[in-house]
């Protein structure tokens, strides 16, 4: 038996040069589709999810990739974790403070011609709110085990909350049959016979779980939809004399105070939010 006929025999592996075109234009694919719809689902709160979750993860792969010891691996692992868990802490103090100020707004006095977004708004903020903190929490433990683990954990299995790597089995339990193929050396002595075009020629030797990164940025995504509905909820409730007709008076000069105010400090938030990591380096995880 050849060489390439024995790799093909393997199971799980693409069998021949069309089921390894095949298996990668789907890796790439996917991937691609999974990055872009969470950088939408993460506009609100971009910059600070491509600096606490996502180059961090991916200077993590890098370093797998140039196949750096396990050991500063694990130390990049570790650090990413530490700014992990103030994060979640961040997320529950700031998920509270939401929730305490949508729960107060309930005891206004709501409008005659209020629209019904305002209510909806704060009803979601509530509950985007909660389970944020919910999460948090859940996944603050996980870390925490982790870290305070009394035996030093295998690197593969450490390395699974966030890659997957072709070049090892061990790690269970097996989420895909692309993750049985063998190590990265056999995958690369199946050649493809075209040069260039959109897609890489061999498999990826690590791919980043897309649904874990969603998985440990989603505290700070419900946080912040919670903001959001928050301030839309108040948004509506304020402006409620300047859609119902009321004229000139004094909740419409206090709503359009209000407007004032709320744009200045949202142009003020964007653009210091985007300074602020301009020029900065947080450096790898």
């Amino acid at each position: 038996m050849d060489r390439e006929r024995g790799v093909a025999d393997v199971p799980g592996v693409p069998k021949g040069d069309r089921g390894l075109k095949i298996a990668i234009v789907f890796v790439t694919i996917s991937s691609k589709i999974a990055h872009i719809a969470t950088d939408i689902l993460t506009l609100p709160y971009n910059r600070f999810y491509q600096q606490n979750t996502l180059l961090p993860i991916l200077a993590i792969a890098k370093a797998v990739e140039d196949r750096e010891n396990d050991e500063e691996i694990s130390a990049q692992l570790k650090r990413w974790r530490d700014r992990k868990l103030s994060e979640f802490q961040l997320v529950q103090v700031a998920s509270t403070l939401i929730s305490a100020a949508v729960i107060g707004c309930f005891s206004w006095p709501p409008p005659d011609s209020l629209h019904w977004l305002g209510p909806a708004f704060w009803d979601a903020s509530i509950s985007f709110s909660l389970f944020s903190i919910l999460l948090a929490a859940s996944e603050q433990f996980i870390f925490q085990t982790l870290h305070r683990s009394p035996t030093p954990r295998n690197v593969d299995k450490e390395l699974a909350m966030i890659l997957y790597i072709r070049r090892s089995r061990k790690v269970e339990p097996l989420h895909s049959p692309l993750e049985e193929l063998p190590p990265i050396p056999q995958i690369r002595a199946i050649k493809i016979k075209d040069k260039g075009g959109w897609f890489p020629k061999e498999m990826p030797l690590v791919e980043i779980r897309w649904n874990m990164v969603f998985t440990w940025q989603a505290p700070m995504m419900l946080m912040a939809y919670s903001a959001i509905c928050f301030l839309g909820g108040l948004t509506v409730y304020v402006c409620a004399p300047l859609y119902d007709g009321q004229g000139w008076v004094g909740a419409s000069k206090a709503a359009v105070f209000y407007l004032v105010s709320f744009f200045f400090c949202g142009i003020t938030f964007v653009w210091c939010a985007f300074w602020a990591y301009r020029f900065v380096d947080l450096g790898d995880p």
